[in-house]
C-alpha cells in the first residue's frame, strides 16, 4: 500500500484516470470516461477530458487516513462514524445545566445557556462535542435526550476522519 505523498507524486500533469465507481454505482456522470490531470496544486488537483484544457472538475487531496493506493486505484473512503468514548460521554454530561435559565431562554431570545455551554466546550478544547462545529476531523451527531440522561448514548455517534466510512471514489489510473 501506497501514501498519499507517493499519490501525490505519481499523479503528474498528463496522468489520466479513469472513475470506476461514485458511492457504490457504477454508472453516471464521469464513471467509465478517461480524464487527463491538467493541473495540481497543495491543495488538489484538476481533471479534463480535454488533455490540453486549462481547467477542469477539481478534486481535493483526501486525507491519508481516508486513502488506499495501491499504484494502479485510488479508493477515497468517506469519514466514518464511530461510538463516544466514555471521556466523551463524561464531558456531554458535566456541561452547564440551569434548569430555570433553559426556560426563561425559551421565552426570550434563547441564547444565555448556548453561550455558557460553548464556553465550557471551548475551555476543555473539545468544541465538536458542543454538536456544531467539526474540530481536528470530528464532528457530534447528536442522538436523544433520553440515551443522554440514562447514561448509555447509544444514538450518539463521532464523524470520525480516522475512520474509514464507505467507498466515496474509487479511480483507476491508466
Amino acid at each position: 500500500m501506497k501514501s498519499l505523498a507517493d499519490l501525490k507524486r505519481d499523479l503528474v500533469i498528463g496522468s489520466s484516470l479513469t472513475l470506476v465507481s461514485r458511492y457504490g454505482k457504477t454508472e453516471g456522470k464521469n464513471i467509465g470516461i478517461k480524464r487527463f490531470v491538467v493541473k495540481k496544486n497543495t491543495v488538489g488537483l484538476c481533471l479534463n477530458a480535454d488533455k490540453n484544457a486549462t481547467k477542469g472538475a477539481f478534486l481535493d487531496w483526501p486525507k491519508a487516513s481516508l486513502l488506499k493506493y495501491d499504484g494502479d486505484t485510488i479508493t477515497i473512503h468517506i469519514s466514518g462514524f464511530r461510538l463516544l468514548t466514555s471521556e466523551e460521554k463524561q464531558i456531554i454530561k458535566n456541561q452547564p445545566r440551569d434548569d430555570e435559565q433553559d426556560k426563561i431562554d425559551i421565552m426570550t431570545d434563547g441564547s444565555t445557556m448556548f453561550y455558557r455551554r460553548k464556553v465550557y466546550f471551548l475551555k476543555i478544547g473539545k468544541i465538536y462535542l458542543f454538536g456544531c462545529k467539526s474540530q481536528a476531523g470530528k464532528y457530534l451527531k447528536s442522538g436523544t435526550t433520553a440515551t443522554a440522561r440514562d447514561g448509555s448514548f447509544s444514538d450518539w455517534f463521532i464523524r470520525d476522519d480516522n475512520v474509514k466510512g464507505e467507498i466515496g471514489l474509487v479511480y483507476k489510473i491508466n
